[in-house]
């Protein structure tokens, strides 16, 4: 019993900076890749627009 309750905060724990290190790489690669099109831009405009 004493080996599963070392076992679970480590597990919890991998949690944290998988998450962290994951929304950093979404920041980063957003701010060094292109800026979206302008007919991407117009067609979420026009789906945003829409009431669905």
């Amino acid at each position: 019993m004493a080996q599963s309750e070392a076992i679970i905060p480590f597990s919890l724990y991998e949690l944290v900076p998988g998450f962290f290190f994951s929304m950093l790489a979404i920041f980063l690669f957003s701010k060094i890749g292109p800026s979206p099109s302008k007919e991407m831009i117009e067609e979420f405009d026009l789906v945003k627009a829409s009431n669905i």
